[in-house]
């Protein structure tokens, strides 16, 4: 077969073994071609100091449809599409989306939605509500109000104007975001999402549901056992994402537009 480069990933086939390079190497990894039931994507976050981070992976699958090797890691979902659909057609081999657990997102979303998930219908418009959850912005708000309180009360200097600074931006942040909602609308063949907030719409992204072929939620698992969860939706030009969420919401976002793209 012609390897064929996408970005710094070729793939080839050779002795009946499927073998990838990373930026021009040959990667020791390889694996019968027979043995690989399809390519996989699927989205693997993970939290740490400063938030969440969403990783996107490509994976050639083993007989068992289990992840045997990694042939992509990236955090953009618009690249890691490309790779994984363009690694499925050159060899051949099923575009498989992977959830945890094989959790199967083609069901139907659970009716009434889970906490903090409100479904509404105006007219032909379905609109989804993600509420987020209010103490951390509860904690930033306190916070702010407490650095500003002790700078207020603090002799003036260069280090108590700087700190008033930073704590009117964390009581910005703590009030738009407090009042602010994540939103899924599907209308006319059409699904926008974005942040709802107090000062209007913002990063609403708009695609055509025809058009949108990566469905993924995913999970991790963070201090004292308790999980976050994230969710993304693509197509070949837009890619859009909630990230910290409760498991059971971003699986019933993921089987809620699956619904609405299959219809």
């Amino acid at each position: 077969m012609e390897p064929k480069r996408d970005r710094d990933v070729v793939l080839e086939i050779e002795g009946g073994r499927i073998h990838f390079r990373v930026y021009g190497v040959r990667s020791p990894r390889n694996m019968p071609y027979d043995d690989c039931s399809g390519v996989a994507l699927r989205l693997t976050p993970a939290v740490g100091a400063l938030g969440m981070t969403l990783r996107y992976r490509v994976d050639l699958l083993g007989r068992d449809g289990e992840p045997a090797i990694a042939i992509g890691d990236t955090a953009g979902l618009p690249e890691a599409r490309d790779l994984w659909r363009r690694a499925a057609g050159e060899i051949g081999k099923p575009a498989v989306m992977l959830m945890p657990d094989g959790a199967d997102a083609n069901q139907p979303p659970s009716d009434p939605p889970p906490p903090g998930i409100v479904r509404s219908v105006e007219g032909g418009r379905v609109r989804v509500t993600v509420n987020r959850s209010r103490l951390e912005y509860v904690f930033v708000f306190l916070l702010a109000i407490g650095l500003s309180v002790t700078m207020a009360n603090s002799e003036p200097s260069q280090d108590s104007a700087f700190f008033m600074l930073v704590a009117g931006g964390l009581l910005v942040y703590a009030v738009v975001g407090g009042l602010s909602s994540r939103f899924v609308e599907i209308a006319d063949g059409t699904l926008a999402a974005g942040l709802r907030t107090p000062l209007g719409a913002l990063a609403r992204v708009e695609m055509p549901l025809s058009d949108i072929d990566v469905v993924l939620w995913g999970r991790t698992v963070k201090g004292w056992g308790k999980t976050r969860a994230a969710f993304a939706i693509a197509t070949a030009q837009r890619a859009r994402s909630f990230d910290r969420l409760p498991e059971d919401q971003a699986k019933w976002l993921a089987q809620f537009v699956r619904q609405a793209v299959r219809s």
